[in-house]
């Protein structure tokens, strides 16, 4: 990338860290299989163990299993692996993967309700508690709750979850994959929720690799059957050294605290966006990752936008990537009651490390607003 150009699209994807990179210029990567009885497959299973522990420990939740695979999509999958006798209850404004998931239950059988949101992001939790009690079910009830949102940054804060938990028998998995380094104490998780899900690219890890967290390994059905690896919740050959670099990503994060930082910058970069008349701060006065800028601008659509962003070397997105090759406008913009400007939807999103020039960033930002 040239080094006047600046990737804002962390959201999206992020470059590994520095240490993960370190870690990989050794060369000296366990390979053997976990499962195996020798000494190399003991080594490979000894570091699958130890960043077990020191994940869950440093996320608040020591107790719980965790289970690795190819990332949330498949966490959400599988922790959603429902019968027909069970119940699902969902956001509009939730990952595609999730509302993939919720019309695929449908089908099969399941009880399955949407929860829209308002025009700051919010929900109206006596709706959703009531709605939850209204329904009978003999399985298991569960709710996809989003901690941090991927396209307008606006978190919810983990009491809610907890309120509606108190209120209703039902199961909370919490979608946490936006949280670390983004959510001022993304660390402190409450055990009393029942599951948690993490994309190791997200913050700096391998891509195409995660892990959950579920306080009861039996609430789930696993997805992958196979050799009964990783106590049967996912079956196949555990990569021990993708483990260890999600790890160290971690800790870097749970290190290098830059959230107030980030806050302070987010805030310099919504002004000069906003100083033009054109752009207008999607829920700017509601509580959002520290690094998320959800921008409508009312002079052009977001396609050509993102040509006029990327011909000026900045790197942006105009939502979820795992749905920005769709023509269709983002749903969650759809229900904040943006249905006039939703194809002028942008999304910014930076490091939350804070690892590049900031001013040469904000003088450049500058510049090109100026030019529009």
């Amino acid at each position: 990338m040239k080094s006047d150009s600046y990737y804002l699209d962390y959201n999206a994807t992020s470059p590994l860290v520095k240490p993960v990179l370190d870690y990989l210029a050794k060369g000296d990567l366990p390979f053997a299989n976990p499962a195996s009885s020798h000494k190399l497959g003991k080594q490979s299973k000894k570091i699958i163990n130890s960043s077990s522990q020191k994940i869950k420990e440093a996320l608040s939740v020591k107790d719980f299993s965790i289970f690795y695979h190819s990332g949330a999509t498949e966490g959400i999958n599988t922790i959603f692996n429902l019968n027909k006798d069970d119940a699902f209850f969902y956001f509009t404004s939730d990952h595609p993967a999730v509302t993939s998931v919720a019309e695929a239950l449908k089908s099969k059988g399941v009880k399955v309700h949407a929860f829209k949101i308002d025009s700051d992001g919010q929900f109206d939790l006596e709706k959703i508690t009531s709605k939850i009690n209204s329904v009978n079910v003999v399985g298991n009830m569960w709710l996809n709750f989003t901690f941090g949102h991927n396209e307008t940054g606006v978190v919810w804060d983990l009491d809610l979850a907890l309120k509606i938990k108190s209120k209703c028998d039902v199961k909370i998995h919490v979608d946490a994959v936006q949280s670390i380094s983004k959510i001022k104490k993304f660390q402190s998780l409450r055990g009393e929720l029942d599951a948690y899900t993490f994309s190791s690219h997200k913050f700096g890890g391998p891509k195409s690799f995660g892990f959950s967290l579920l306080k009861n390994k039996s609430d789930i059905q696993a997805l992958i059957l196979g050799g009964a690896q990783q106590g049967n919740l996912r079956s196949g050959t555990e990569n021990p050294s993708a483990i260890e670099m999600t790890w160290i990503a971690l800790d870097h994060h749970l290190q290098s605290d830059e959230f107030d930082k980030a806050m302070s910058f987010r805030k310099k970069l919504e002004d000069l966006f906003t100083a033009h008349n054109c752009f207008k701060v999607v829920a700017k006065n509601q509580s959002r990752t520290c690094n998320t800028i959800g921008l409508i601008c009312s002079t052009d659509k977001n396609d050509i936008m993102l040509t006029k962003f990327d011909m000026n070397g900045f790197y942006i997105s105009k939502g979820s990537a795992c749905s920005s090759g769709s023509t269709l406008a983002s749903q969650t913009i759809l229900d904040m009651g943006f249905e006039k400007e939703s194809e002028n939807f942008l999304r910014l999103s930076f490091s939350p490390l804070m690892d590049f020039d900031q001013e040469a960033l904000l003088l450049k930002v500058d510049s090109f607003v100026k030019s529009l």
